[in-house]
This record gives structure tokens, C-alpha cells and sequence, in this order.
């Protein structure tokens, strides 16, 4: 999973969720962005990142984030506010975020939010043995259509033509 981090004056905010990320989701990729122009840029230049973590200072920044909300549409949005006013939340809304904080608060639902979701994004390693599949250096592929068990049982069909 990416993470895109953006935080502008908030550095102790910004510094202590960072921590706190980076403690319990250790293999979590984050991409930190401090500016408003490297967020945007950011955003236009390169794919969306799967979750987006914003750090607003005030509503100014909130408004000017705003204005790059199709390019964080196929983002999860977490958005930590300055404050708890009526107006700050009405102007988070079209970002339509996932999970809505506020920055005098202890971060921990951002974490564990994150850590289900890398849960749930991670693939599924138990369903393939690799160790049934012939391998060639370090890249794993399938050499044939058989698994190695098959072969040793010589569960091999006499025609294997259709595989040349």
C-alpha cells in the first residue's frame, strides 16, 4: 500500500501520526509531501495513491486541497481538521473521506484504520506453494502446466501438443 502524507505547518501533528504509523505498520510505503504545489503535482504527475493522509492546517489549506478532489477519487481519503466548526467539516465533505479526525485528538483510530486496510490489501500467500512449481533463478513461473506432484504420480497426458 502507498501512502500519500501531506502536512504543511503541523509539524508536531504531523510528526507524532508519522511516528505512529510508521511503528505499527512498519511496511507501509509513505510518500511525504510538505507543500500544497508538491501534493498537487504529486497527484497530476503520478497515479493516485491507494490512501491519502491530510493533515489540514486551517481552512484556507482545506480549500486548496478541495480544488484536487478528482484527483484523489480513487484515493481514500483520511483528513485530520484543525477544528471541530461546523464550516470546517461542511468544506471536508466533497472530499467524501473515509475517516474524519481532528488534530487535538490521539490518532489512534488513523492507525488502526490503516493497518486494516493493508490487512485486507495484502495478497494471500497460503493459497500457492511455491515450492510445487518449477523455478527458474530468482523470477518464479510456471514451466509447464503441470505441478511437480503430478509429474512424480506421471499424471501426464500422452498429448501434450496443445502446449507447444
Amino acid at each position: 500500500m502507498c501512502l500519500a502524507f501531506f502536512s504543511t505547518k503541523s509539524e508536531e501533528e504531523g510528526g507524532r501520526i508519522l511516528g505512529l504509523i510508521r511503528h505499527s505498520i512498519p511496511e507501509i510505503r509513505i510518500k511525504i509531501l510538505r507543500t500544497l504545489v508538491g501534493l498537487e503535482g504529486s497527484l497530476h504527475n503520478f497515479p493516485s495513491p491507494d490512501t491519502a493522509l491530510l493533515v489540514i492546517a486551517d481552512q484556507a489549506e482545506l480549500s486548496s486541497v478541495l480544488s484536487m478532489q478528482r484527483s484523489l477519487q480513487n484515493s481514500k481519503v483520511f483528513l485530520i481538521l484543525p477544528d471541530r466548526s461546523d464550516a470546517t467539516l461542511r468544506l471536508s465533505r466533497p472530499l467524501s473521506p473515509l475517516l474524519v479526525c481532528f488534530r487535538d485528538g490521539d490518532f489512534s483510530e488513523v492507525v488502526t484504520l490503516l493497518a486494516r486496510l493493508m490487512k485486507e490489501k495484502k495478497p494471500e500467500t497460503g493459497e500457492i506453494d511455491p515450492r510445487r512449481y518449477w523455478w527458474d533463478g530468482e523470477i518464479p513461473y510456471i514451466s509447464a502446466p503441470y505441478m511437480i506432484d503430478d509429474i512424480e504420480r506421471d499424471e501426464i497426458p500422452g498429448d501434450l501438443s496443445c502446449f507447444a
